[in-house]
């Protein structure tokens, strides 16, 4: 994948409504994620206060599963690397939930209604305008 994959609705220079923005297929911006700020600054402590807030180290998690470059980087958070969105939009050959024909928005809310920290309101939001967008894009790969 290229960074270009990155940004929502194939902008030049990944701007959306004036910031950067990394959209994930299920519609998160990956910048939002505190995990991936906290990675983008080298702050390792940050990242076990943030493992601390989400109570995950009762569930087997250290800090470094948190290390997140974004859905497209090299390095991505431990719950991520199993995203069942990720492998839907692969198989699909699509951007993300929006350029799906199906949508499946039922499930995408119980998904979003499991996160801690993001929002799903903007998560769908984001979804949701890229549908009515008459140039969306269909294809990932042209």
């Amino acid at each position: 994948r290229t960074r270009d994959s990155y940004y929502a609705y194939n902008l030049p220079s990944g701007r959306l409504n004036g910031k950067e923005e990394i959209l994930a297929p299920c519609g998160i911006d990956c910048i939002e994620f505190p995990a991936y700020q906290a990675t983008r600054e080298n702050d390792y402590g940050r990242l076990a206060e943030i493992l601390g807030d989400l109570a995950l180290g009762d569930a087997g998690y250290e800090p470094e599963d948190l290390i997140c470059d974004g859905c497209y980087g090299e390095r991505v958070s431990k719950d991520c690397r199993v995203c069942w969105i990720e492998d839907c939009v692969e198989k699909r050959e699509i951007q993300n939930c929006a350029n799906c024909g199906e949508y499946l928005r039922d499930r995408l809310v119980q998904y979003w209604g499991s996160w801690r920290v993001l929002s799903g309101v903007k998560a769908r939001a984001r979804l949701d305008e890229i549908r009515e967008s008459p140039g969306r894009s269909s294809s990932r790969f042209g």
